[in-house]
């Protein structure tokens, strides 16, 4: 529920079924971990979905996507007429490589799926996700800033960027300098 006259969001209220745009303040959030929860009761499959925008002074901020044990998987977006859809899973290197500061990579999704978009260190330990959510077929282009998940600078070396998708999965690797 939304309070006009302070501009700020209480608990409580009831639901809007018509309005695909809700909206939630927080005048002063204490420090620490938030967790956004959106139940869709009737999002449809094509080309408006839905999203989550946060905005504020915080970080690292973290996504996750956790689908809906019943019915279909979300589709975020869906591949302009007359634009076919990809024919195969792609995923190109990093660019550039070698790296000081970021890298960059573009990757090819053949189908709406649930993807990944991981980078690991030589001894195979997470140091950041970068994607993790549903997407719809098309071309997608995702950086790394040379930071690890808590923001801090990963330390220079040899790192892999992992793509992995139901039935696909590819790896590329990448040095980042001092």
């Amino acid at each position: 529920e939304f309070d006009i006259v302070s501009g700020i969001s209480r608990t409580g209220g009831s639901a809007d079924p018509l309005n695909n745009v809700e909206r939630v303040i927080v005048a002063a959030p204490t420090p620490g971990v938030w967790t956004v929860r959106v139940r869709g009761p009737d999002v449809p499959v094509g080309p408006q979905g839905y999203a989550i925008a946060a905005n504020g002074g915080f970080f690292p901020a973290m996504e996750t996507t956790e689908l809906a044990p019943d019915g279909p998987a979300p589709v975020l977006s869906v591949p302009k007429e007359g634009r076919p859809a990809p024919q195969s899973w792609d995923l190109g290197p990093m660019s550039p490589n070698p790296f000081r500061r970021s890298t960059s990579v573009r990757y090819v999704v053949r189908e709406p799926a649930a993807v990944r978009v991981d980078v690991h260190d030589v001894r195979g330990r997470l140091v950041r996700t970068l994607v993790h959510r549903v997407v719809s077929a098309g071309e997608f282009r995702v950086t790394w800033d040379g930071r690890d998940e808590a923001g801090r600078r990963a330390t220079p070396g040899i790192y892999f960027l992992r793509l992995t998708a139901p039935g696909f999965e590819r790896s590329v690797k990448g040095v980042l300098l001092r």
